[in-house]
């Protein structure tokens, strides 16, 4: 697990997000807590833009989680 400020670990996911989603990325937030083996991890909630269906895929979703572990 990094040791960037929370704000910055945001903007990385929101990035992520974004380069995926497009204009369809509303918001990011991110919360820390623990793997199925009691690791500390981050969670990360993509919030999309109200009144939008979703039009993200399973892979879209890993897509970002991909993106957002390479960052």
């Amino acid at each position: 697990m990094t040791d960037l400020p929370m704000k910055d670990i945001r903007k990385i996911s929101f990035d992520a997000a974004r380069s995926v989603a497009g204009s369809q990325a509303g918001d990011a937030e991110v919360a820390i807590g623990l793997d199925s083996s009691d690791e500390p991890v981050y969670f990360n909630t993509v919030q999309l833009e109200p009144g939008q269906p979703s039009i993200l895929t399973p892979a879209d979703k890993i897509r970002i989680s991909l993106k957002i572990r390479d960052l």
